[in-house]
């Protein structure tokens, strides 16, 4: 799919454009189709990103450099790669010639909608060569800018790790990881657990009723 200038001077697109597996049904039956796309950023300053995984089980995103806290970041004249795999499976061909679907890039200044299409036999959509589309931003959503975000990822990597649970101070004293406790060690930590637990109170008696007399 070929871009024009005025895509391009947006400083944030695709590349390619589009993805569009053709003819996928005359490959291998089975396997999925791996493609790659770039998410190009051609402006002076980083870009914070989140992603949509496609809507259709028939595309996966297979290569996905967005961190634990939902976002990734494309640096100021770079770009980042994704890989989009079509799984053949999720597609009956012969009800399905074609699938359609989007990948959609959010950001701060807006949504990059990136087609994906699947063509079972044929190499051209019937509605013809598909175009990446841009909406307004998303309401409600929070953006830090690229250095907040380095920042709160330096202070989360630097910050001391949780204390263990008493089970897993047990553990680590055995020198032994969870996948290693056998049953027996597991009985012998818990039997002395209990043994140096203080013994339980034990409950006040109810005063005895008026006229009623309480044999021991």
């Amino acid at each position: 799919v070929r871009r024009s200038m005025s895509d391009a001077s947006n400083g944030f697109y695709a590349v390619p454009a589009a993805l569009v597996f053709r003819a996928w049904s005359r490959g291998e039956a089975g396997q999925p189709i791996a493609r790659r796309i770039l998410l190009k950023n051609d402006t002076a300053a980083a870009l914070v990103y989140r992603l949509d995984v496609p809507e259709s089980s028939a595309f996966r995103l297979a290569c996905n450099p967005v961190a634990e806290d939902g976002m990734g970041m494309v640096e100021a004249g770079g770009g980042v790669s994704l890989e989009v795999q079509l799984v053949c499976d999720e597609i009956d061909a012969s009800k399905q010639p074609e699938v359609h679907a989007e990948l959609r890039v959010r950001t701060s200044r807006g949504v990059l909608h990136v087609p994906l299409v699947a063509l079972s036999s044929s190499t051209e959509p019937k509605a013809g060569a598909p175009k990446e589309r841009r909406s307004g931003p998303t309401g409600g959503e929070r953006w830090p800018d690229a250095l907040q975000l380095e920042e709160a990822r330096r202070r989360a990597a630097e910050a001391p790790a949780e204390k263990p649970s008493l089970v897993g101070q047990a553990m680590q004293s055995l020198h032994v990881t969870a996948a290693a406790v056998s049953e027996r060690e597991e009985l012998a930590f818990y039997a002395e657990l209990m043994r140096s637990q203080p013994p339980p109170r034990a409950a006040p008696r109810a005063p005895a009723a008026a006229g009623l007399r309480i044999s021991t």
